[in-house]
């Protein structure tokens, strides 16, 4: 599998939207890779992971061809996630000549900020654009054969409205671990009872360097690094896996150079 990182910012962005702190206004001067837009991620140019309201700018940098997408899998409702006001324009009639068909996964709730982007606009487009409604412990494989699990996310306000996804292609595994604090006990036993083992694995590190002893609904690198080990020891990863730290706020207190001075022994 060939995966692109699109986007690796949490919902403000970095710089952030509004902020005047000293690492957005670094950031703002230093350009290059201190500038974070929203986590967005491809998989082979046709599977897609979430749909931001950065996904336009992110298909204008060239990284990114929409109308070839086939699969789009959303973690949660969110709008840095999933923006379905802008989804609603896959429909006919504001995309053209565009044959391929888009299938949308995500939970119950994302299905409800769905059906409200769709709603305003007064119409539906299924031969387009169809919805699939998922939960934990589900597992499905896509039109163009991507299997694809699906895990709990430590994130949202009730069992199963936040996701994190694995998929399998051509021999190859990845997780996606956005957003989502530390996974519940019960997400491991899950994660163990798949039987997946994974090559490539992308974690959330919302809170940076900062020291989160709650362990809450995002992580820091410290517990990146408890997930890679835990993963290593329970051999649900191994000694070429991949790890990835994504989804960083200006809160976490670090620039890129300052992340890669991190130690992850």
């Amino acid at each position: 599998m060939r995966i692109t990182q699109l986007g690796t910012a949490a919902a403000e962005r970095i710089p952030g939207l509004f902020c005047r702190c000293a690492l957005c206004r670094r950031a703002a001067e230093t350009g290059g890779k201190d500038i974070r837009t929203q986590t967005q991620a491809v998989i082979d140019g046709h599977v897609l992971l979430d749909f931001p309201v950065d996904t336009y700018l992110h298909a204008l940098h060239g990284e990114l061809d929409l109308p070839a997408v086939s699969t789009l899998l959303v973690t949660h409702w969110h709008s840095d996630h999933f923006y379905g006001e802008d989804l609603a324009y896959r429909m006919d009639g504001y995309a053209l000549d565009n044959p391929t068909p888009l299938t949308v996964y995500g939970s119950a709730t994302v299905r409800g900020f769905y059906d409200r982007a769709f709603f305003l606009e007064q119409r539906y487009d299924d031969e387009h654009l169809r919805f699939v409604t998922v939960a934990p412990g589900d597992a499905f494989t896509t039109d163009d054969g991507y299997e694809c699990h699906v895990f709990e996310a430590r994130h949202g306000h009730e069992f199963g409205d936040c996701l994190i996804y694995a998929v399998s292609h051509d021999g190859r595994t990845m997780l996606y671990a956005h957003d989502t604090g530390f996974p519940y006990d019960r997400t491991w036993r899950m994660l163990k009872e798949s039987g997946l083992v994974f090559d490539y694995v992308s974690m959330d590190c919302t809170h940076g360097l900062i020291d989160n002893p709650s362990w809450g609904t995002h992580m820091n690198l410290d517990q990146n690094v408890a997930m890679r080990r835990r993963m290593l020891d329970e051999g649900l990863a191994h000694d070429g896996t991949m790890f990835v730290a994504n989804h960083f706020s200006h809160n976490g207190r670090a620039t890129q150079r300052g992340l890669r001075t991190f130690s992850w022994r």
